[in-house]
C-alpha cells in the first residue's frame, strides 16, 4: 500500500477519535443526572415513631408519622399524618393533621388538611383547636390557625377566620368573623 493511500485512513480514524471524545458522544459517568436528584428527598422514612427523653428518662416528645420526606437543599420535611406530642412543666400538647411539612432553619411546624392541637395544661384544663392549616413557630412560641378555625375550652367554643395564640403569656387573639358559645354563670 502507498502512502498516499493510508493518509485517508489516518484522517477518518483521526476525526472518528475527535467526533467521539470532543463532541460529547462519550459514555455517561452516572445513570441518574445530577439534575434529576435535585427535586428527589435525601432520606425518607415511612410508619414512623420517634420517642426524645429528658435527662431524668422522661419521655418528653414523640413524633409519628405514615411518611416522611426529608429534602436537605430546602431545609424541609414533609409528613403524611403526622402526629406530634410533647410534655412539658406538668402538661402536654399533641398535634395531629393529614399532611405537614417542619422547616429546619426556622423551627416551624405547618399542619395542612384536618388539623388540631390539644393542650392538657397541668390543672388538668383542656384546649382543643382545630383549623384547615396550623403554623407553630417555635422561635416566637406562637400558633396560628386559619381557615375554620375553631378554639374548644371549658368555658365554651369560639369560631374565628384566624385564631393567634401566644403560648408564653397564654393570650388568644381572633380575627376576621368571630362568633361563640360560652358557659353562663349561676
Amino acid at each position: 500500500m502507498k502512502k498516499w493511500q493510508l493518509l485517508p485512513l489516518l484522517l477518518g480514524g483521526l476525526l472518528l477519535f475527535f467526533l467521539a471524545f470532543y463532541m460529547g458522544l462519550t459514555p455517561k459517568q452516572s445513570l441518574i443526572e445530577a439534575e434529576a436528584l435535585d427535586s428527589a428527598p435525601d432520606y425518607f422514612i415511612t410508619d414512623f415513631k420517634i420517642v426524645a427523653f429528658d435527662i431524668s428518662g422522661n419521655k418528653v416528645e414523640t413524633l409519628s408519622a405514615k411518611e416522611l420526606k426529608h429534602y436537605n437543599e430546602a431545609n424541609e420535611s414533609y409528613l403524611q399524618q403526622p402526629n406530634m406530642s410533647e410534655s412539658q412543666q406538668g402538661g402536654s400538647w399533641v398535634a395531629k393533621s393529614d399532611s405537614g411539612l417542619i422547616n429546619d432553619s426556622t423551627k416551624e411546624i405547618n399542619l395542612y388538611g384536618r388539623s388540631e392541637i390539644v393542650h392538657t395544661s397541668k390543672s388538668g384544663n383542656t384546649v382543643h383547636l382545630s383549623a384547615d392549616k396550623i403554623l407553630y413557630s417555635e422561635t416566637k412560641q406562637e400558633i396560628f390557625a386559619t381557615g375554620n378555625a375553631s378554639l374548644l375550652s371549658e368555658s365554651g367554643k369560639t369560631q374565628a377566620t384566624d385564631i393567634g395564640v401566644n403560648i408564653n403569656d397564654e393570650t388568644v387573639a381572633f380575627s376576621g368573623e368571630v362568633n361563640g358559645q360560652y358557659k353562663t354563670a349561676k
